[in-house]
């Protein structure tokens, strides 16, 4: 079924003309929100706002602005009518939102860790002014070529000393990664976020990083550890890998693409994960590595096709790709074992 729902999405995103990712950008839901974020839970006499917490958990102001651990219950002097429809509202609102913003946390950051851009105007539209997205963005630091900007309270994108700056019309803009800034960018934004007490919704300035050697040649890291086969597919699918499998349907592999550094990251399993009877059944990853372009099949009858393909150096592959390529194979490893 998921499948299945992966190649509806593909296939509407080409009659409208757009990439997956574009699709997925323009039905973001707004969860009821208005333009500005927030959304007032009419009581009658008493009206309330919501507001996130600096880890992004939804709560509420009264109309003086003190914020509350939860919305109060309605009380005698209440509309009674309004007062359950606004807690009506918020009950479902809190399940929606925890259940948004694991999907869209998921897409931010594997946009940083592939390189994704957005056209200015693009970025403005649907992630910055969205009703939902703009409290992540707030919360993360973003690059436009040069500059790096986080958006403030009141929607100015400003640099690490508060200052407004100018976005370019025609220059994309990325989710900055930890690679592309140098040490004194870092220490200059963790201060400048640790004193707008803005903590990001997932590692992006302290994130673990890795260098390619020479001595590895073409040979990706990978764990050594058993890895139950359900774990193994469900991370890698859940970080956008995808399946290489024979003729008979067994997945043999997974790959993942990484469009702005041109190449595709490849790993083979050790043992065949045959669909419907993957379980917690020890597996484990055989070898990784990288090959150029990223137009290659996938799905059905893919398994043995980048097993013929030039595989490149690991010191060639771009810092970002390969760094999170290892990060995330590092993961499948159970706790305490990474």
């Amino acid at each position: 079924l998921q499948d299945r729902a992966r190649q509806l999405m593909d296939l509407i995103a080409q009659d409208r003309g757009l990439t997956r990712d574009q699709l997925e950008d323009r039905i973001v839901p707004d969860l009821g929100l208005e333009a500005d974020g927030s959304r007032t839970l009419d009581f009658g006499p008493r009206r309330f706002r919501i507001v996130f917490e600096s880890d992004l958990s939804p709560t509420v102001a009264d109309e003086s602005g003190k914020v509350l651990k939860d919305m109060p219950k309605p009380g005698a002097k209440d509309d009674a009518a309004r007062a359950g429809e606004a807690a009506e509202f918020w009950k479902a609102f809190k399940k929606q939102w925890r259940e948004a913003l694991k999907i869209q946390l998921t897409r931010l950051e594997q946009a940083m860790v592939t390189g994704r851009t957005w056209p200015r105007d693009e970025w403005q539209t649907l992630l910055a002014q969205h009703p939902l997205m703009q409290h992540l963005v707030r919360r993360l630091v973003w690059q436009q070529g040069e500059t790096l900007f986080r958006v403030d309270a009141q929607g100015r994108p400003v640099s690490h000393e508060g200052t407004v700056v100018t976005l370019v019309p025609s220059e994309p803009i990325r989710v900055a990664h930890q690679l592309h800034l140098s040490e004194g960018q870092l220490q200059s934004w963790r201060a400048a976020l640790l004193a707008a007490e803005v903590v990001t919704p997932f590692e992006q300035l302290d994130r673990r990083v890795f260098m390619a050697t020479a001595n590895e040649g073409t040979a990706l890291p990978v764990p050594q550890e058993p890895i139950a086969g359900v774990t193994l597919r469900s991370k890698l699918e859940d970080r956008g890998w995808r399946r290489l499998m024979h003729d008979q349907g067994g997945i043999t592999g997974f790959s993942k693409v990484f469009p702005q550094a041109g190449v595709t990251a490849v790993v083979f399993t050790q043992d065949t994960l045959v669909i419907g009877m993957v379980d917690e059944t020890p597996n484990g990853i055989e070898e990784g590595f990288f090959v150029a372009g990223i137009n290659h099949p996938y799905g059905s009858c893919s398994d043995e096709f980048t097993v013929n393909l030039a595989r490149i150096p690991t010191v060639q592959v771009d810092p970002v790709a390969y760094s999170e390529t290892v990060r995330e194979l590092m993961d499948l490893a159970p706790r305490g074992k990474q």
